[in-house]
């Protein structure tokens, strides 16, 4: 069994967070408190997946590559977050939806180009 967590790829979970907290944010909208500690939550995790991830280019230069070309339980999840935000944009009347199709385009097109190199390296 793989191990899904390790501190190679810690920034992506934490980028994850991010991404599920910034498509939960138009529920919070109407309390003022909630979206707040969301916002707070957001940029915590924004800041942590940056930090992260520098730290691992640092430790080893071919991170960037392989986060690139590779296929990770969090691109799953990140495909799914997507459609999640794109779903409680439309149910929530936010603006954001267009975001939300470009993000889900471009998690398939990532989805779609790793099972293609995995053929052909086959």
């Amino acid at each position: 069994m793989k191990k899904l967590y390790s501190s190679s790829n810690i920034y992506a979970y934490l980028f994850s967070i991010f991404y599920l907290l910034f498509a939960i944010e138009p529920i919070t909208g109407n309390n003022r408190l909630m979206s707040c500690i969301v916002y707070v939550l957001m940029v915590l995790f924004a800041v942590g997946s940056l930090i992260c991830y520098i730290i691992s280019i640092v430790k080893d230069k071919t991170v960037f590559l392989r986060s690139l070309t590779s296929r990770t339980p969090s691109t799953l999840i990140n495909s799914a977050i997507a459609a999640l935000g794109l779903i409680i944009s439309v149910l929530f009347h936010s603006y954001l939806f267009k975001v939300w199709i470009f993000l889900l385009i471009l998690d398939v097109i990532s989805i779609l180009t790793s099972i293609s190199k995995k053929k052909t390296n086959n």
